[in-house]
């Protein structure tokens, strides 16, 4: 199991941010937080999150690497359409195409 140690200050900014975010994973993340340092276990936090356990491995991985600020970020990754290497042909052809119109 993950070694995790949350500071006092870190619990109350966590408690505090996951009242007003407005991404319901980032505002669980938090929570997660808020409930370990008040001495829940790692299921009984995954119980209430309605998450699996391994989820908050994952989220207590995140906050040990990075603190609240990487626990607050969400890291998808944006797929990047073939098109793109198109990009300034297909401008130039739309362009010259809305002045025909």
């Amino acid at each position: 199991m993950l070694p995790i140690e949350i500071s006092k200050t870190d619990a109350s900014k966590a408690n505090m941010l996951r009242k007003k975010h407005k991404s319901p994973i980032i505002r669980d993340r938090l929570h997660m937080i808020s409930l370990l340092f008040q001495d829940f276990n790692r299921g009984e936090c995954a119980r209430i999150l309605g998450v699996r356990p391994s989820t908050i491995t994952s989220y207590v991985r995140l906050y040990n690497e990075g603190g609240l600020p990487l626990l607050s970020k969400l890291h998808y990754k944006k797929p990047v359409s073939c098109l793109m290497t198109h990009k300034e042909k297909i401008s130039k052809a739309i362009r010259l195409n809305a002045s025909n119109f």
